[in-house]
């Protein structure tokens, strides 16, 4: 009996040693509804969470938004740039817009495209420390959307 108490244990040991060393995920993504707002809450030192959206209507309005979140005594410049594709293989940037600050951060822009066209939108947010110090640089794309008339 005292065997098989050993062997169970063993085998409970051998298993939360299995499942510890596999690991949790660093962060966690969430589409919401049909707006494609892609939110991501990393495990960064200064950045709370990030959020991007693109959006493009019929008449080829695309509107652009990003979302910085940060924690206390960090600031941060946040880029958004807007890409275009033919081949979702190759980018080109069509436009570019910054901002700094500290706390939330948000841009939203509004750009018309053209149709027969692949569009995405890059975030890079570089957070600085209350020293001046960079302490990280975070870059995420939004969802791809199909511009196609």
């Amino acid at each position: 009996m005292k065997q098989v108490y050993r062997r169970l244990i063993a085998m409970l040991l051998v298993l939360f040693c299995v499942v510890g060393a596999v690991g949790v995920p660093m962060a966690s993504a969430a589409e919401v509804s049909g707006d494609s707002i892609l939110e991501i809450e990393p495990q960064f030192i200064g950045t709370s969470t990030i959020a991007i959206a693109l959006s493009i209507s019929s008449s080829g309005r695309a509107d652009c938004y990003t979302r910085v979140s940060l924690y206390d005594g960090y600031t941060a410049q946040v880029d958004l740039a807007l890409l275009q594709s033919s081949d979702e293989l190759s980018w080109t940037k069509l436009e570019n817009w910054t901002k700094n600050g500290s706390g939330g951060i948000s841009i939203e822009k509004i750009r018309y495209v053209v149709s027969k066209h692949y569009y995405k939108l890059r975030t890079i947010v570089r957070v600085y420390d209350s020293n001046g110090t960079k302490v990280e640089t975070i870059r995420r794309f939004s969802m791809v959307k199909a511009y196609k008339l």
